[in-house]
């Protein structure tokens, strides 16, 4: 049970990994941000993306690059280690 649990958590956090990946590799691509993959993906990774943006923009002011996906997957991988420790503990 345990493991099935850690294995599904895994795959979530995988995906969302993926789909920043996805969304990072599409705005180097030129018209990348106007098509339906990107309107997709960024469905997916709004929720911790967004967060991150705006953390990046008060750190980093008026730097030309953006840290906002390497922020996001901290963060994701933090929660991530987080849920299993506590699937550990519980069963």
């Amino acid at each position: 049970m345990t493991t099935l649990l850690i294995n599904i958590v895994t795959m979530f956090f995988e995906v969302i990994k993926f789909a920043i990946l996805i969304e990072v590799l599409l705005s180097w691509v030129p018209n990348g941000r106007n098509s339906k993959v990107w309107d997709i993906v960024r469905m997916v990774t709004r929720p911790i993306m967004e967060p991150c943006e705006k953390l990046n923009d008060m750190i980093f002011k008026g730097f030309v690059l953006d840290f906002s996906p390497i922020i996001a997957y901290f963060l994701i991988y933090l929660i991530e280690q987080i849920i299993i420790t506590v699937l550990f503990k519980i069963f």
